[in-house]
């Protein structure tokens, strides 16, 4: 199958196009760095790659001829909400990916799998764990920008006929995070340590997520490639939820070290629970978390390490 991958050469997109490769699919790649990363580039010859933003038509005419799939992972932005970001969040997102789906239709795409947010779209819930029927009432600007391309992709399939995916992914981490854009706690808390400083804990550390390690994220993508209905929403995560005071434990407890907390006020777009179900995504396309949070920890400490400057 011959598959596009936008923002392959990120944190989960990476570990996608690794595990395509390995599957035996061929790769095409838009992101905005000049050149592959390090850790793709010994892959350089099996990749054709495309420089710029993923909603780019040039580049898109370019990319798409012949291809069978397209997983979009780029994104602009990050969960932290600033002042000003709501009219930000959609000028520099939803026109690009607007004019990918279009493209997409154009060249008559066949599968189309959209990585969303399963930790921002659902907003306050009314129930634990959050199934895909649950209501959507973001209540961060990112979280309502991934609605809206969840929402284009069903006026698209309803409109042109497009088939597909969205995966819900909670918390991923593990290694290759980008560590200094402040998302993702177990990374940048890590690295923190790694650099002798403070960790930050917006609150009191009672804030429960789903944490995901990132190779079980590319492995729910491949799954969903290969079983991929007309429409299907997906939630993907490690279907257990974890405080932030249960995450200092589990550093402390795995790594045999002493943990320095701040604790700063609480901020107001922190859902105060977010628990994923993940049993449709077990049922339907064979779904397996496999890496818990312990071993995941282990992991990406030992990666932090060699990254990290001190």
């Amino acid at each position: 199958m011959k598959v596009l991958v936008t923002g392959g050469t990120g944190f989960i997109g990476s570990f996608v196009v690794e595990a395509l490769l390995q599957d035996g699919h061929e790769v095409l790649v838009i992101a905005n760095g000049r050149q592959l990363p390090a850790y793709l580039e010994m892959l350089t010859n099996q990749i054709t790659y495309y420089q710029g933003d993923f909603g780019e038509t040039d580049i898109l005419e370019k990319a798409l001829p012949g291809c069978d799939a397209v997983i979009h992972l780029a994104w602009s932005t990050v969960p932290k909400q600033t002042k000003g970001a709501t009219a930000f969040e959609f000028s520099s997102n939803i026109p690009g990916n607007i004019n990918l789906i279009e493209k997409c239709i154009d060249f008559k795409v066949d599968k189309f799998i959209f990585i969303s947010s399963g930790g921002t779209v659902y907003g306050i819930p009314d129930q634990i764990p959050l199934t895909e029927l649950h209501g959507l009432n973001p209540i961060s600007n990112y979280g309502l920008g991934k609605l809206t391309m969840e929402k284009l992709l069903h006026l698209y399939n309803y409109t042109h006929n497009i088939k597909y995916t969205i995966l819900r992914v909670s918390n991923a981490y593990g290694e290759r995070q980008n560590l200094y854009k402040n998302q993702g706690v177990i990374g940048v808390w890590l690295k923190n340590i790694v650099q002798k400083k403070k960790i930050e804990i917006w609150g009191d550390g009672s804030v429960v997520r789903d944490y995901v390690y990132v190779k079980d994220v590319a492995a729910a993508v491949l799954n969903a490639l290969a079983q991929i209905k007309n429409t299907s929403i997906y939630n993907i995560g490690g279907g257990k939820g974890y405080s932030l005071n249960d995450i200092v434990a589990a550093i402390n407890t795995g790594l045999n070290i002493g943990v320095e907390v701040e604790y700063k006020p609480s901020r107001n777009f922190d859902v105060p629970v977010n628990i994923l179900d993940i049993s449709k995504a077990q049922k339907e396309i064979g779904f397996k978390p496999t890496i818990g949070l312990a071993e995941g920890i282990i992991r990406t400490w030992k990666w932090i390490q060699k990254e990290v400057v001190y």
